[in-house]
């Protein structure tokens, strides 16, 4: 009889818990064959009884793996739950191969994102490119060793809430209803799905810079064979080409495969990155689609299809324009796209542009990233820019943290960055290093009985968070970065300039204030207003201009007219109009026959600020 009692509350517990749960995800795509191979299988979650965790981790892309595994080896009893048939998500299923690794410098290559991220680093051979079978059974061995239950091909995924307070999720297997209840749940989905669902406040895509419902590019990855790689290598490293190379497992080049013919108005491909696996096949991140809808499961189906239709005519391109490729087949397409931009949800702190940039947080980070500020193309015909090169700087725990709604955290792409910083924040490896803090905030969060909103407002307990992350291998320590720039009369317009992505300084990190402005200067950055803004700059105001060809004052006047079609014939009339100010006039005024970079920006943001009030007249 007590046996019977004791069932009976159990069934209770798991199918009447107050609250209700949010909306459906759906399953969205899949597939088997190429790189990642058949079902894992890991758990059959065969005790239905067993619904009470201390944390639920859903989504098991790398970010979701090393957040569950962190919050277990933490001691907590931890459950991962994802829709797809294995583990590894963008990495098994996207078939992303290539690490957009995360360095302290461009000279000593030393990793920022220690701990779990170096730790599969280690073990899938310590190169940028990796083998994706490989990856999964990393992958697999870690979750085990750590203890992690992992519940795969789970569907309809919602969260139960208790008022604002995520308690746990709900799902079906199988037919069968689950729900997993928890004291915190940790949302890896890469679309914030959960926190979604919660009513986590969000903005979508390039909202941030005036382009609401659109995404940078999404790529189908393919694979293919019978590719010559010593003459890859041989033709990449002789090319004479500074942005490509390549080595015994990766490379990067061909920017003619960017002449490609493609009948898809939406599809195109660029250079590639591509990665060697252990069969002999080179998987390849190039083939982009456009204006596609990441959270409509049916379009990314059918775009998978019509980017799939597209590869025979890109492959026979390749094959007489590549060398090394003279005999490439296609040997598969991943199962699931690589999406790189849907939700940024609103946290408790918004990474921003100028975090990324001014290298910011590093006292207060609980992960780091460097990568190059990479933002993508919107839509064909685009080639997509890096606003800077390797650059550290400190991520806080409140971007993880969502408005609105506990008992939640978010370690995925979709956390807290506004649409520019995310185009470095997004990288993997930075995503498994929130991950991993992701689990020690569970532990505290528990042991404390104090709120995530709470702890990311306490300088005592991101200070703890800090020294249990430096205890598991994680380097926190600050990172000395020298900024020139800051000491420019020019700096407020470069800020104002490429908070807005309209302004880079290479992947050399140098603004070259100083050097003579040439027609190319003022051609960069007129293509970064143009590709990131709504503005619209016609590129013929160049012509008749050499690209270096040193631009005087007078010749700016020529532009400035062509572009707005007025008649000005000095600087002094430019101050009047407010499309200088009185800083930008003293310095044009009094200068050199020649513009220097710095007065070249002063220049272009007084243009850009002066088009965005006549366009909002």
């Amino acid at each position: 009889m007590k046996k019977w009692i004791s069932v009976l509350l159990i069934a209770l517990v798991a199918f009447y818990t107050p609250g209700c749960a949010g909306r459906k995800v759906s399953a969205g795509p899949g597939g088997d064959g190429g790189p990642g191979g058949q079902p894992a299988g890991i758990d059959t979650f065969s005790n239905p009884r067993e619904l009470n965790y201390q944390v639920v981790v859903v989504g098991a892309d790398p970010e979701g793996i090393a957040a569950a595994v962190s919050a277990a080896r933490n001691g907590l009893k931890t459950v991962l739950v994802d829709r797809r048939d294995r583990v590894g998500g963008l990495y098994t299923v996207g078939w992303l191969n290539t690490l957009d690794m995360n360095y302290k410098s461009e000279k000593t290559r030393e990793v920022v994102n220690k701990g779990i991220f170096s730790e599969f680093h280690r073990r899938i051979g310590g190169d940028v490119a990796f083998d994706i079978p490989t990856a999964r059974k990393v992958f697999e061995d870690m979750l085990k060793e750590a203890g992690v239950r992992v519940l795969l091909e789970a569907s309809e995924v919602e969260p139960i809430m208790d008022g604002n307070t995520v308690r746990g999720i709900a799902f079906k297997r199988k037919g069968k209803a689950y729900r997993a209840l928890a004291q915190v749940v940790i949302d890896s989905t890469q679309d914030a799905d959960i926190a979604a669902m919660s009513g986590v406040p969000y903005k979508f895509g390039r909202e941030d810079l005036g382009f609401p419902g659109e995404v940078g590019a999404t790529t189908l990855v393919f694979s293919v064979k019978n590719v010559n790689w010593k003459r890859v290598v041989s033709y990449l490293q002789g090319d004479k080409n500074p942005y490509s190379g390549a080595t015994d497992k990766s490379a990067w080049g061909y920017e003619v495969m960017f002449r490609a013919p493609t009948k898809d108005p939406h599809i195109q491909i660029r250079g590639l990155n591509a990665g060697r696996q252990k069969d002999g096949t080179v998987v390849i991140n190039a083939l982009q689609i456009f204006h596609l809808n990441p959270l409509d499961e049916k379009e990314k189906i059918k775009a998978i299809e019509r980017a799939r239709a597209e590869l025979p005519g890109i492959i026979e391109f390749m094959r007489k324009n590549a060398p090394g490729f003279e005999n490439a087949q296609l040997a598969g397409v991943a199962p699931e796209l690589y999406v790189r931009e849907s939700r940024h949800i609103e946290g408790e702190y918004t990474l921003t542009a100028e975090d990324v940039f001014e290298n910011r947080n590093q006292e207060t980070a609980v992960a780091f990233g460097s990568y190059p500020i990479d933002i993508q193309a919107r839509e064909k015909g685009q080639t997509g820019c890096a606003l800077n090169g390797i650059n550290p700087y400190g991520i806080p725990l409140g971007v993880m943290v969502p408005k609105k709604v506990d008992g939640l955290l978010v370690a995925s792409r979709s956390a807290s960055y506004d649409a520019v910083a995310h185009g470095s924040a997004r990288t993997v490896p930075v995503g498994m290093a929130l991950g991993q803090a992701a689990g020690v905030a569970a532990k505290l969060a528990i042991e404390k009985k104090v709120t995530f909103r709470e702890m990311a407002h306490s300088d005592e307990m991101i200070r703890e968070i800090r020294d249990i992350l430096t205890k598991q291998g994680v380097d926190l320590s600050p990172i000395k970065v020298e900024k020139p720039e800051m000491k420019s009369w020019a700096y407020p317009y470069i800020q104002r300039l490429r908070d807005r992505a309209m302004l880079s300084k290479g992947y050399y990190n140098d603004y070259r204030l100083d050097e003579t402005a040439t027609a190319n200067t003022f051609r960069r950055m007129f293509i970064l207003i143009n590709y990131n803004s709504p503005l619209r700059i016609d590129m013929h105001v160049l012509d008749g201009f050499d690209l270096n060809q040193p631009i005087a004052g007078r010749d700016y006047i020529q532009i400035i007219n062509r572009i707005l079609g007025s008649d000005y014939s000095s600087y002094k009339e430019l101050l009047k109009e407010n499309i200088i100010d009185e800083t930008t006039y003293l310095r044009v005024e009094k200068q050199r026959e020649f513009l220097t970079n710095a007065e070249a920006y002063a220049l272009v943001d007084g243009l850009v600020r002066h088009l965005e009030k006549r366009k909002r007249r």
